[in-house]
């Protein structure tokens, strides 16, 4: 077989645990399944930034969104006092916001498809750096470092965020 099927059919199994995985955020009632779905969704995303090519970014996504987000996430879920973890998803079953968040995700999938297609998309020619994550270290601590800082602010987020469904379930008991 050709090289070029099995590298089509790694993106579609790449793509279908990311599309699979973040229906699974969304539609899983149990929210540590919705967790699990999640990490999923993840390893997907990191999955078809090695298949760029991108292996930094990849990494990147492992470590930050798999090592981080999701661990918070997942002592969060420890950390609740739920005797039962069922319906614990309050976004589920109701039709009037699956029809919402559909026709949200078409509008915005739309737009990000025009950009794309409409946007003159450059290609360098110009060679990689030998040491490419040195580069990468270098270029995140001088001129990409406010994106850097908004990286650290996401995860702050997802830490707080995991202390208030923490917390939540403290008020209650």
């Amino acid at each position: 077989m050709d090289a070029q099927i099995w590298v089509n059919v790694a993106f579609a199994a790449m793509t279908a645990m990311v599309i699979g995985g973040g229906l699974g955020v969304v539609f899983f009632r149990n929210i540590f399944y919705a967790a699990v779905s999640m990490v999923v969704c993840f390893l997907g995303v990191s999955g078809i930034y090695f298949s760029l090519q991108a292996d930094f970014l990849a990494v990147m996504q492992v470590l930050i969104y798999i090592g981080a987000v999701a661990i918070v996430i997942a002592f969060a879920i420890m950390l609740t006092r739920r005797g039962r973890m069922v319906d614990t998803n309050r976004f589920t079953g109701n039709l009037t916001q699956v029809a919402l968040s559909l026709l949200v995700v078409g509008i915005l999938g739309g737009v990000l498809i025009q950009l794309g297609i409409n946007t003159p998309w450059k290609i360098s020619g110009a060679a990689l750096p030998p040491d490419l994550t040195r580069f990468l270290g270098e270029a995140m601590m001088s001129r990409l470092a406010i994106p850097f800082e908004i990286a650290a602010v996401l995860l702050l987020v997802a830490l707080v965020g995991a202390v208030m469904v923490a917390l939540e379930e403290v008020h209650k008991s």
